[in-house]
């Protein structure tokens, strides 16, 4: 019996320790969990260099302790590294999956860029997330944050809900995964709404994740 009691203390110790290394490295990232325990909010100002890495290991403490649905905030997203976006939405995509599709100059005029060409090859770690996605944008959603909504919009893996995207001049380059369309014109949301209450439109958010007819 004593040490059933032990083993269970140590259980408990090991729990909470995951429980408050989830949220230190959310912190780093700018991540925060919402008031769903199993709902995690992501604000994103830009994709800087290291976000992706961040937000891997955020990932897989929030799914330790069972979060299955994702709000991202893009709205006040202003760009950043493309790259860092791509692999971002790696973790939510099959490996088979076309992440974008990039100009190139050849007979076809696209190279394809798949899925698996963004794996964290010095961690040797093969993760997808699972779950529910909501991208939050806006008219200053631009660059990168468009990159990564258009590339989850198109492989049918999150719901776009805010305004129509800024279309940045940088995006000239890159088209959709599935309707192959220049990401210049910006991003169509699947629902338009004002995105200038933010509580407004994280209720709006946890409202279509649970179901709740918009």
């Amino acid at each position: 019996m004593f040490q059933n009691k032990k083993r269970g203390k140590v259980l408990a110790a090991v729990f909470l320790f995951i429980i408050l290394l989830f949220f230190l490295l959310g912190a780093g990232a700018g991540l925060a969990r919402c008031e769903d325990p199993l709902c995690a909010k992501i604000t994103v100002p830009s994709f800087d260099r290291g976000f992706a890495q961040k937000f891997l290991r955020f990932s897989i403490g929030a799914s330790l302790v069972g979060c299955e649905r994702w709000i991202f905030d893009l709205r006040n997203c202003t760009g950043g590294q493309d790259s860092e976006a791509l692999r971002t939405a790696w973790m939510f995509l099959p490996e088979d999956a076309t992440v974008v599709f990039e100009s190139i100059k050849n007979k076809s005029g696209f190279s394809a860029v798949n899925a698996d060409s963004f794996q964290f090859e010095e961690e040797d770690i093969d993760f997808q997330i699972d779950g529910q996605v909501i991208i939050l944008v806006s008219r200053q959603t631009s660059g990168a944050g468009e990159l990564f909504a258009a590339s989850l919009q198109d492989n049918h893996r999150a719901v776009i809900i805010g305004e129509k995207t800024a279309g940045d001049k940088s995006l000239m380059k890159y088209f959709s995964p599935l309707t192959r369309r220049c990401l210049l014109g910006g991003i169509e949301p699947d629902i338009k709404a004002d995105v200038s209450n933010g509580k407004e439109i994280f209720e709006l958010a946890r409202s279509f994740l649970a179901g709740t007819k918009i």
